[in-house]
């Protein structure tokens, strides 16, 4: 009990929106991509793939646009680079975004004359070629074929 002597008191929050138990999981089962340089991204996303068993997914989170210092957005084109035989996603910090390469676009059936789905969006270049960037909804498609990595009671 707190006597405040009639003042109020309430809660101190440092972050009111946080998924503590999926981070956790995520540090263990995924790779860590809050890291300011595109190749630094490629560079752990190609370490993991050499030790993920063939066929299973790459999973990348929280890459953040906005910290790199390359100038540019992470694409299609450097996952391509880094996981050349895994399906790939490395999935934006605020989770409604992530990009792919090419091996998840085409295991999703997904190509350039794809149409966006209402809400979603295919990011494309100038001549229409998909750019690795996955909106909202267009999700959808891809994490119908990622599985999720199987989480342990001692993962939890």
């Amino acid at each position: 009990m707190i006597d405040a002597g009639g003042m109020t008191v309430t809660p101190g929050f440092i972050d009111a929106h946080t998924h503590p138990a999926s981070a956790g999981v995520s540090e263990l089962l995924k790779v860590n991509c809050d890291l300011r340089t595109i190749a630094e991204i490629k560079d752990t996303m190609r370490q993991r793939a050499k030790r993920t068993p063939p066929g299973r997914w790459v999973m990348g989170f929280k890459y953040d646009d906005t910290k790199l210092r390359d100038g540019r957005r992470l694409a299609q084109a450097d996952l391509d680079q880094a996981v050349t035989d895994h399906p790939a996603q490395v999935l934006h910090r605020g989770g409604h975004t992530a990009v792919y390469n090419s091996v998840a676009f085409k295991l999703a059936g997904v190509n350039k004359t794809t149409p966006d789905p209402p809400g979603g969006k295919f990011g494309r270049d100038a001549g229409g070629e998909l750019t690795g960037f996955v909106a909202e909804k267009a999700k959808s498609a891809l994490n119908q074929v990622a599985p999720q990595p199987p989480v342990t009671q001692a993962d939890r």
